[in-house]
C-alpha cells in the first residue's frame, strides 16, 4: 500500500513537471502557425499572423477573435476582442484560397513600462476535407511607444 501511495505521489511530480511552458510570441501545430509582432503600423497595435500548411487555408468566415488574459498588463476594449484581417497573402496555386492572414489587435499600454499582451487567439483553417477551429495561447512583451514631442 505504501508503494502504490509513493508512486502516484511520484507520478503526481513528475506530472507537474512536464506541464506546458507558458505562452511565448508563436505556436504552430501541423496545420497552422501563429505569430504576435509589435505593429508594423507602429503605435500600440500587435501583429497577430496566422499562417495556414499542410494543404489548409485560413477561413476568413471564421469569427477570429482574442481573449486577454488577466496575466496581462495592456488593456483591450472587452473580453473579447473581435479580428478582421488587415492583410491576406494567397495560397501558392490557383490563389482562390488564403494561406496568411495578418490581424491587427489594438491595445491600450499601461501608464508606464512594457506592455504585456497575453491572450488566446481563437482562428480557423480548413482543407477541402476538414476544418479546424483552434485556439491558442500567445504571450508578448512590448516597448513602451517612444513620447512624441
Amino acid at each position: 500500500m505504501i508503494a502504490r501511495a509513493a508512486t502516484a505521489a511520484w507520478l503526481i511530480v513528475l506530472g507537474a513537471a512536464r506541464a506546458d511552458p507558458p505562452p511565448g510570441p508563436r505556436a504552430q501545430g501541423p496545420e497552422w502557425a501563429v505569430a504576435a509582432e509589435p505593429g508594423a503600423s507602429g503605435g500600440p497595435v500587435v501583429d497577430l499572423r496566422v499562417e495556414a500548411r499542410a494543404g489548409f487555408h485560413v477561413n476568413l468566415e471564421y469569427p477570429m477573435a482574442f481573449s486577454p488574459s488577466p496575466s496581462a498588463t495592456a488593456r483591450f476594449q472587452g473580453t473579447r476582442v473581435p479580428l478582421r484581417p488587415a492583410r491576406t497573402a494567397a495560397c501558392p496555386g490557383d490563389g482562390k484560397e488564403v494561406c496568411s492572414a495578418t490581424l491587427e489587435l489594438p491595445y491600450l499600454p499601461p501608464p508606464a513600462g512594457a506592455a504585456r499582451v497575453a491572450g488566446t487567439l481563437a482562428f480557423s483553417v480548413c482543407s477541402a476535407e476538414r476544418c479546424l477551429i483552434q485556439k491558442v495561447p500567445l504571450s508578448l512583451e512590448v516597448a513602451s511607444p517612444a513620447p512624441r514631442g
